[in-house]
C-alpha cells in the first residue's frame, strides 16, 4: 500500500488528498489561463506581422511614387535660362539622338582625359555646362556606355579614368 494509506487516522489521508486535488485544480486553471494568454499573444504577433507587411508595402509604394514624381519634376523643370517651351519638347529621334550622344561622348572623354581621374557628378556638371538643358540621365547613360565599351575605366563606384583612347568607329 501507499505510504499515505498507512496513516492510521483517515482524516489525515483525506486532508492530504484534498490538498492535492485543490492544487491540481489551481494548476489546471493556471494552465488554461496561460494557454489563453499564449493564444492571444500569438494572435497579436500575427496581427502585428500583417500590419508590418501592409505598412512596408505602403512605404515601398510611396517611395516609388516619390521617386517617379521627383524624376518627372526634374525632367519638367527647365534648365537655367531655358524657355518654357523646353518643358514640352520631344526627345530627339534618329540622327539627332546619335549626334547628341556623340557630342556627349566627345565632351565626356575630353573632360576625363584632362582631369586624369574624375567622378560621375563632375562629368555630369561639366557636360551640363557645355550643353545647358541636357539631362543627367542621358549623360549618366553615356558614361555607362563608354565604360562598357572600355572608353572609360571605372575605378570604383562613380570614379573614372580614360580608357582606350582610340577614336570610336561606330
Amino acid at each position: 500500500m501507499s505510504r499515505y494509506l498507512r496513516v492510521k487516522a483517515t482524516g489525515e489521508v483525506m486532508v492530504h488528498k484534498t490538498y492535492l486535488l485543490s492544487s491540481a485544480r489551481q494548476l489546471d486553471e493556471l494552465a488554461r489561463y496561460d494557454a489563453r494568454l499564449v493564444s492571444e499573444a500569438v494572435e497579436g504577433v500575427r496581427a502585428a506581422q500583417l500590419h508590418l507587411e501592409q505598412v512596408t508595402l505602403r512605404a515601398d509604394a510611396s517611395q516609388r511614387a516619390l521617386t517617379a514624381v521627383r524624376k518627372r519634376l526634374h525632367d519638367l523643370t527647365p534648365a537655367a535660362g531655358g524657355e518654357q517651351d523646353e518643358l514640352f519638347r520631344t526627345p530627339p529621334k534618329g540622327d539627332e539622338a546619335e549626334a547628341a550622344r556623340t557630342t556627349f561622348a566627345v565632351a565626356i572623354r575630353d573632360f576625363v582625359r584632362s582631369q586624369k581621374r574624375t567622378t560621375r557628378s563632375d562629368i555630369i556638371r561639366h557636360v551640363q555646362e557645355l550643353h545647358p538643358g541636357s539631362k543627367t540621365t542621358s549623360i549618366s547613360s553615356e558614361v555607362a556606355r563608354l565604360a562598357r565599351r572600355g572608353r572609360l575605366v571605372r575605378l570604383q563606384r562613380g570614379v573614372y579614368v580614360i580608357g582606350d583612347d582610340r577614336p570610336e568607329k561606330d
